[in-house]
């Protein structure tokens, strides 16, 4: 069902709006670091977005790394407008569910006690606007024995299970960079929000899209169910050690390749890589040969990951890693090279793409960042705005408020 609200107010630094997937939906999100990402994916598909920061500015711009502002602000929020509401004031309260009768979808990463204390849980929202779709993204989802309890990315890795599996094999567990756990959270809050939306444009009915954080990080752990389930085995921490011979890490002259020669599809690559050392005429690969490098026992050995390590380490040691990349595909031998963020930056493939877009940090400082990791040919994502000054939208929306209430007053 179209709410009438859509259309007030559109920000005109938007181009080709028409022609965006999301355009004339209202997204309204209760700032938080837990639902920036959801929005600025909905924001970048043409969804008007209405960050609701408390006075003063959300906690989150004030988040590290700053270079003027904070990075991770300015990338999360690019596109939106920003309203200062104080939700703990009831005044503000009463003014923010007046806003969400005319949303489409609202964003909360807001726990269980605090959406109670402030009237604003899906059944007391749901009566005044039957098509909101209502999407909560916290640690551990509005049900169960955690639903009251809050707790940053660090937690969530870990009560989910990933963090176990990243670090050294005689280390304690290491987390992966930069919140992964929100943004996991974020993406599948945008994908429930989506999927949500169109079930409301078809019958009018909302609905909660009660996402945990816990749950998303849980689906992080690829293959770690079916090794029990199918060998019982437990997947361990394995960072910096070969599992077999023929895989794993091995330095280059400039960084590092990975290489997944051994070990799977009953090891057809390991022909492929033999060949190519012997073509290159590197010293022991005589050592390589023999059935027994078929045998899945016997490559797992220490006896074969030195075998191969010694040789093949040698090798690629004085090479590059783009050198060691291309000659594996000419033999067809599984290897990629470790990229680094500057390696990203300068990748043909991404260039090529245009996946990079350019973000305002400040006034006068741009910086590149990642765009979308898709391609809609009809209705393209849209990056490259910045992310608005705290409470800047504040006076447009309310006046876009009280122009559709005395509209819909007058049609009564």
């Amino acid at each position: 069902m179209k709410s009438p609200f859509r259309g007030f107010g559109r920000p005109n630094t938007m181009p080709d709006l028409a022609t965006r997937a999301l355009d004339g939906v209202r997204v309204v999100e209760i700032a938080n670091e837990r639902t920036h990402y959801c929005g600025k994916v909905l924001a970048g598909l043409g969804a008007d977005v209405l960050l609701v920061e408390p006075p003063g500015g959300a906690p989150t711009r004030g988040a590290e790394p700053l270079d003027e502002a904070s990075v991770g602000f300015a990338y999360t929020n690019a596109g939106k407008r920003s309203i200062t509401l104080d939700l703990d004031d009831p005044g503000d309260v009463r003014m923010f569910r007046r806003i969400l009768q005319q949303t489409d979808i609202l964003l909360t990463g807001d726990v269980l006690p605090i959406l109670k204390n402030r009237g604003l849980t899906y059944g007391e929202l749901c009566q005044e606007n039957e098509s909101l779709v209502m999407v909560s993204i916290t640690p551990f989802g509005l049900t169960g024995p955690l639903a009251a309890s809050d707790a940053p990315d660090l937690v969530c890795l870990a009560q989910g299970g990933l963090l176990y599996l990243g670090g050294y094999a005689d280390g304690a567990p290491i987390a992966p960079p930069q919140e992964q756990a929100l943004f996991a959270g974020g993406s599948f809050g945008s994908v429930a929000a989506l999927i949500a939306l169109l079930h409301a444009e078809a019958t009018g009915e909302g609905q909660l899209a009660d996402v945990s954080l816990q749950q998303c990080v849980t689906m992080a752990l690829e293959n770690s169910v079916q090794f029990w389930e199918l060998e019982q085995h437990v997947r361990q921490r394995t960072g910096g050690a070969q599992k077999n011979a023929g895989t794993g890490l091995f330095t280059t002259a400039d960084g590092y390749v990975y290489v997944l020669a051994a070990g799977i599809g009953g090891n057809r690559f390991w022909p492929n890589l033999v060949r190519w050392m012997r073509e290159e005429g590197v010293d022991g690969v005589d050592a390589l040969e023999g059935d027994r490098w078929g045998d899945r026992d016997f490559i797992a050995s220490d006896e074969a990951i030195k075998t191969f390590s010694s040789i093949f380490s040698v090798y690629v040691a004085s090479r590059s890693k783009n050198e060691i990349y291309e000659r594996s595909q000419h033999y067809r031998v599984p290897c990629a090279p470790v990229n680094t963020t500057s390696d990203v930056l300068q990748n043909e493939q991404l260039r090529f793409r245009g996946f990079f877009t350019e973000i305002e940090l400040a006034p006068g400082t741009v910086a590149e960042a990642p765009g979308a990791p898709y391609l809609l040919s009809r209705t393209p994502w849209t990056g490259g705005l910045r992310a608005p000054n705290p409470g800047e939208h504040t006076s447009a929306v309310l006046a876009e408020l009280a122009a559709w209430e005395h509209q819909t007053a007058g049609i009564a």
